[in-house]
């Protein structure tokens, strides 16, 4: 039998760093008229490959219309993630870490299994269960899944434990406490690290109003956990046991039918009831900001000031183009380390991503720097250069390699497949974009990676965090912002 290790963390960890993480900024307008086509290209993976891999992905429903995504894998061990959706705007902003807290509590103790009992159980069949909050900081979906590994020969134990943790969770006051002390640990660990410290500066002083729901301060999330109580978790997820909220995703070597005939006996009684879930929101234009808006902590030490340009693209990753938009911030970041870095040795790491969310992409650029104002000069060459000016084709190449190979090293990896399944099937409600993603990779050519430069990488709002003097002294200048 595989031995399976177990991996523990705090679940608050999930929420503090997407909470503190997110700066949403300019809104642009989509380009829908443009559609990704297939061009002369080398292939990256064969369509034989390609079609034999889908002949691996099944689907099918419960009794109760829970929806069941399975992938054929040849192992001994089965792989299972169970997710439930709440939706962030059904509930009040000091009420969103009631998943969290949930998250933490559900695989403590059930009516058929009390305190300490699930552990002894797990440790005796080398089962690894284990429950986590997935905050989506869009506005438009939190959701919390339970991942189950073991080998086939104890399935039933495993299904039995995940049932009950699923179905009667007893959110015991004495594990209640603990969950409540640990939670302030967390959070006073987490927001003073470093950089959670920078990036929520940034956030709070200088893109959110005091009453953005985004607003978050370590004062607000202790506040959030002074005011959780007990019967709010258990009134806040008996309004989401639902079958119509919930989603099996499954890697497995047992057939789709003893699969499902395995799900249902033991999660069909689970009740279905329709629920209206609230649409999510884009969130609304930021207006451009002067330089004199930014703030600087006084007593920050050091000679580097700390650079994030952001922006927001629009639709985000259920529009057309989120495959193309990680291309070209690839393909920017590595210019924006051979402009910056290479050539002019001004910032250590400087670089670019792209944070993909339903509605919106966040565009971010960063350094850090005690060069401010020639890395700016820098990022407007190298922008400029990636809008006019097509991209090599063997560079191009090379990216979408570095992108593929990494891909294919996620979805190998059993865990990360479901993760992957289930974020598409949540996002999109369909696999088929993770099933096509080399194909949607190899459409991406230089001219279109300059449209969508174009297009997207412009209306940057500037943050800057460091030394009281040196801030003080760049807002002196004429800064200009890409």
């Amino acid at each position: 039998m595989q031995t399976i290790h177990r991996f523990y963390s705090h679940p608050l960890n999930h929420i503090i760093r997407c909470l503190l993480g997110l700066v949403v900024l300019v809104q642009v307008t989509p380009i829908w008229a443009q559609d990704l086509k297939p061009v002369e290209r080398k292939q990256l993976v064969s369509d034989d490959y390609i079609d034999q891999y889908k002949n691996t992905i099944h689907s099918t429903v419960l009794k109760n219309g829970i929806s069941v995504i399975k992938k054929d894998i040849d192992s001994d061990i089965t792989y299972l993630q169970f997710r439930v959706e709440w939706n962030s705007r059904e509930l009040k902003k000091e009420d969103r870490l009631i998943p969290t807290f949930v998250a933490a509590l559900l695989t403590k103790s059930t009516k058929t299994y009390p305190r300490g009992v699930i552990e002894e159980q797990l440790d005796r069949y080398a089962i690894d269960l284990s429950c986590k909050p997935e905050f989506r900081c869009d506005t438009s979906n939190l959701s919390m899944s339970c991942s189950l590994a073991l080998d086939n020969e104890y399935l039933d134990k495993g299904l039995d434990l995940l049932s009950s943790v699923i179905k009667e969770p007893t959110f015991n006051e004495a594990d209640y406490d603990i969950v409540v002390k640990n939670s302030k640990i967390a959070i006073q660990s987490e927001c003073r690290r470093g950089d959670h410290q920078i990036t929520n500066r940034l956030v709070n002083k200088i893109f959110y109003n005091h009453d953005h729901p985004f607003f978050t301060t370590e004062d607000h999330l202790i506040q959030s956990v002074e005011k959780m109580t007990r019967q709010k978790l258990v009134d806040g997820y008996a309004g989401v046991f639902n079958a119509h909220r919930m989603s099996f995703f499954v890697a497995s070597s047992l057939s789709p039918a003893q699969l499902t005939q395995k799900l249902n006996s033991y999660f069909s009684g689970i009740p279905r009831w329709y629920v209206d879930i609230k649409k999510p929101l884009v969130p609304q234009r930021y207006q451009q900001r002067h330089i004199a808006d930014y703030v600087a902590e006084s007593g920050v030490q050091g000679d580097n000031v700390y650079m994030i340009l952001k922006t927001l693209i629009t639709p985000g990753i259920l529009g057309p183009h989120s495959t193309a938009n990680l291309v070209l911030h690839r393909l920017l970041s590595d210019m924006l380390y051979t402009n910056i870095r290479t050539k002019r040795g001004i910032s250590y790491a400087p670089g670019s991503y792209n944070s993909g969310f339903r509605l919106f992409e966040v565009s971010i650029i960063y350094a850090s720097t005690s060069q401010p104002l020639e890395v700016l000069n820098a990022v407007q060459e190298t922008l400029k250069d990636i809008k006019t000016n097509l991209v090599d084709e063997q560079k191009l190449y090379e990216v979408k390699l570095k992108i593929l190979t990494q891909f294919y090293e996620n979805i190998s990896n059993p865990t990360k497949l479901l993760d992957s399944m289930a974020r598409h099937y949540m996002n999109h409600g369909h696999l088929d974009r993770l099933l096509n993603f080399s194909q949607r990779l190899e459409a991406v050519d230089s001219e279109f990676i300059r449209t969508l430069a174009n297009q997207h990488l412009k209306n940057y709002q500037l943050a800057l965090y460091g030394p009281q003097g040196l801030i003080s002294d760049i807002k002196t200048k004429d800064l200009t912002v890409p």
